[in-house]
């Protein structure tokens, strides 16, 4: 069993900076050139095996034929050539094997060469290309590091403790590969490492590392995306020479999955300057990504047998199970702890949740949260104007976003340090105007390193220029870290993920109430209109009986006959009645036939009116009760705006027009199709013109200002932009932004929706509306673009 050595740092090994982070500011496209890397595509292997690769030919027969060869694969087998079959290099047998692996990854001990050569070998697929990798023959070690394996499992399996496992995987690991020295390496957020857990047998070849960090730009974003795809990698000896790889083809082989693999330059001399000269690491991998890595070094050179190796990469693999599984153990707990601080949206109120659990969750010293228009805030926060400027920024991160590290991040994070050097940021909505936020303050952080981490260049000698080098000094390097918080741990952030999600699911069905409380109200309104419709439908038919029965001209014919009669009979009448009572009786006659024939054209008069104003009621009333119904079913069929641009000037013209104001439109006939709600569009849109002619209200000056409100749209390549223009009172061009923000607005007092909430309805539609003016008494624009996707291609 090997010896575990505790390090104690002698204060003449540390080399102590007590600075406010000034470092020495280098070319920083270096190390993006470097994370760029296509280190999967390097184009040759190390030399400790060959590597031949295959691929199918054209012809059906499914004949696989060489396609690329290590330049080193001639010293393996006898012959080789580009285009030889697989049956001409492997038995039968062996083609057989290889060629029935579809897919799936494996190893053999037993593959045999048609000269009758047995090798073992690794093979993979990528790209629909076999790799087959040859290894060179390893000495059999005196005991099968497979039961070495089942020996250790039980171990590690017996400890209780996250230390416990890892000390117990580092012996089991020395014990099956027998290198001098082996850490554990763990990321942090930042992706920095630090070493956890150690073994080192050979202290006059390596340095302890115990405690010390490692530079994130130590292992590029691209080597560590390698490193969770192929959990176990060597590097047999970082002076032997890489063997170029042979192809026919153009495209590089894709060595990602391979065991040969060569490895960066920059890599080679960062571990030659480790004095390392063999390295193999073993990857941890929890449910969030890689978690860490066991590393292994050695100052000789060595190599593995396939059952070393496989040994190696079984303990990973089932060590990242027994992590994963007490870190899921550690987050339930944790999170049943503070259940009633993660529940806390469901009853979303200041006077409600418990100020202090909501700090405890994440360890924060501030906290603001706005969960459908209800801020709360908690504990220390940057002043409100800061504050402001932090919220607009953070919310363009639409995930999740934690940083212990502002100043990395943010150009106005040293003006609050204090206040909020640390941010857990969680969005609810998709605009992020419901949010989560907590906040941590600067706290100074005497931290370790292996080497100075601030030197990721030299000067080449040569040309006097930088260049990316590794460190020469892995001594520790102690530094006094200014402008940052207390790093994140898992569990708080687990616990804010939860109270997140919490908070989402209670959104989502407190719209999904609002919606069906929405719909009722709009079915009842429709019914009402319908009945209100067809009640208009009765007067309509009344007025019309009314006219009819005025307009019969019988009993008016018969007094007029009559009237003739009489006066044709004048001089008898006078006889029979008495001298002038014949004539008194043909004027009031007359005078009846006039009354009628002038009330008959009043009351035709009055009757055609009466139809007039009950069908244009009736037109309003199926304008009406079309809004309503396209409101209880959104998004049925298309439509073109011109219509949708009809119905909203019927709606609001009438309040424009009390104003003596003025509604141009300018919508093209030939604009696409729409596909969007076509009911919250045009609440928005009418939302968008009240808004305008209520700027013009603001104006103060005499005679009054006239609204001239203008709605247009045009096609710009693949997006559909629509445009409201007034002639109000305008804003200052730096408060477009804050118009958005429920808190923040030009108007005496509120009414209608809001532009947070049109704002809102176009996200959720696909589209962004935005603001501009010139500056006040200027005028306004209100912007609404869709993209390609909102509209038919008609």
């Amino acid at each position: 069993m090997s010896s575990i050595q505790c390090v104690t740092y002698k204060l003449d090994r540390i080399n102590k900076i007590m600075s406010e982070d000034k470092q020495h500011v280098f070319d920083s496209s270096l190390l993006d050139r470097c994370a760029e890397e296509p280190i999967h595509l390097s184009g040759a292997i190390q030399s400790f095996g060959t590597l031949l690769a295959f691929a199918n030919t054209e012809v059906t027969d499914g004949t696989m034929e060489l396609a690329y060869y290590a330049a080193n694969a001639k010293d393996f087998i006898d012959k080789v050539e580009l285009g030889m079959p697989l049956t001409a290099i492997f038995t039968e047998a062996s083609a057989t094997t290889l060629q029935d692996s579809s897919t799936s990854s494996f190893w053999s001990e037993n593959l045999l060469t048609c000269t009758g050569k047995q090798f073992a070998a690794l093979i993979h697929y990528t790209n629909k290309v076999l790799i087959v990798e040859l290894l060179a023959p390893k000495s059999t070690a005196e005991t099968d590091p497979l039961y070495i394996l089942g020996i250790g499992l039980e171990k590690i399996l017996a400890e209780k403790t996250e230390a416990g496992i890892l000390q117990r995987t580092l012996e089991v690991v020395t014990e099956i590969i027998g290198f001098e020295h082996l850490m554990i390496y763990r990321f942090g957020n930042d992706w920095h490492g630090e070493v956890i857990a150690e073994i080192l047998e050979n202290s006059k070849a390596h340095e302890a590392y115990l405690g010390l960090r490692f530079p994130a730009s130590d292992i590029p974003p691209q080597a560590r995306r390698l490193y969770y795809d192929n959990r176990i990698r060597l590097v047999a000896d970082v002076y032997s020479q890489t063997i170029p790889i042979i192809g026919t083809r153009k495209t590089p082989l894709d060595l990602s999955q391979s065991w040969l693999r060569s490895v960066s330059p920059v890599h080679i001399q960062y571990l030659r300057n480790m004095n390392v000269r063999a390295s193999m690491s073993i990857s941890l991998i929890s449910e969030n990504g890689l978690w860490g890595l066991i590393a292994a070094h050695d100052s000789r050179p060595q190599s593995l047998s396939l059952h070393q190796r496989q040994a190696c990469n079984t303990l990973g693999r089932l060590v990242s199970t027994r992590l994963t599984l007490m870190q899921q153990r550690e987050e339930q707990a944790y999170l049943l702890y503070h259940q009633e601080a993660i529940h806390a949206p469901r009853h979303w109120d200041a006077t409600n949740i418990n100020h202090k659990q909501i700090l405890e969750l994440t360890k924060a010293h501030g906290f603001i949260g706005i969960i459908d228009g209800v801020e709360i805030q908690i504990g220390v926060l940057p002043e409100t104007d800061k504050l402001n400027k932090l919220l607009n920024w953070l919310q363009q991160k639409t995930k999740i976003w934690i940083s212990s590290r502002l100043i990395d991040e943010y150009d106005a994070a040293l003006t609050i340090k204090d206040t909020a050097s640390g941010i857990l940021w969680c969005p609810i909505s998709a605009d992020a105007n419901s949010f989560l936020l907590w906040l941590r303050p600067e706290e100074l952080q005497t931290v370790q390193w292996a080497g100075d981490p601030n030197k990721p260049v030299s000067i080449d000698s040569a040309t006097g220029k930088e260049v990316l080098s590794p460190r020469n000094s892995f001594a520790v390097w102690e530094q006094v870290v200014h402008n940052q918080a207390v790093e994140w741990e898992a569990v708080e952030i687990a616990g804010a993920r939860a109270m997140q999600q919490i908070a989402i699911e209670n959104l989502a069905k407190r719209a999904a109430l609002i919606e069906a409380e929405q719909n009722g109200k709009i079915e009842m309104a429709a019914s009402i209109l319908h009945d209100i419709g067809n009640a208009m439908i009765g007067v309509t038919g009344r007025a019309s009986e009314l006219s009819r029965l005025v307009q019969d001209h019988e009993a008016l014919t018969q007094l007029q006959r009559l009237l003739s009669f009489l006066q044709k009979r004048q001089t008898q009448l006078d006889t029979g009645l008495g001298s002038g009572k014949g004539v008194a009786l043909i004027n009031m006659l007359s005078s009846v036939i006039m009354d009628i024939q002038s009330t008959t054209v009043e009351v035709n008069a009055h009757c055609d009116n009466m139809t007039y104003y009950v069908n244009h009621v009736r037109e309003l009333l199926d304008i009406n009760r079309s809004y309503a119904q396209a409101g209880s079913a959104a998004s049925k069929g298309t439509y073109h705006l011109g219509s949708l641009i009809h119905d909203l000037v019927t709606l609001v013209i009438e309040s424009i027009g009390k104003r003596g104001g003025h509604l141009e439109t300018d919508i093209p006939a030939n604009l696409p199709k729409l596909k969007l709600d076509r009911s919250s569009l045009l609440r928005v849109l009418i939302n968008l013109v009240k808004n305008a002619y209520e700027a013009v209200d603001q104006v103060e000056e005499k005679p009054a200002r006239v609204p001239i409100i203008r709605i247009s749209a045009k096609r710009q390549e693949e997006s559909l932009h629509i445009k409201v223009t007034d002639n109000g009172i305008g804003f200052v061009p730096e408060n477009a932004m804050k118009l958005f923000d429920r808190r923040h607005s030009n108007k005496k007092r509120e009414s209608g929706m809001g532009l947070a909430s049109c704002q809102k309805i176009i996200n959720a539609m696909g589209g962004h509306l935005s603001l501009q003016s010139d500056g006040l008494m200027c005028g306004a624009n209100a912007e609404i673009y869709f993209v390609e996707g909102a509209f038919n291609h008609e």
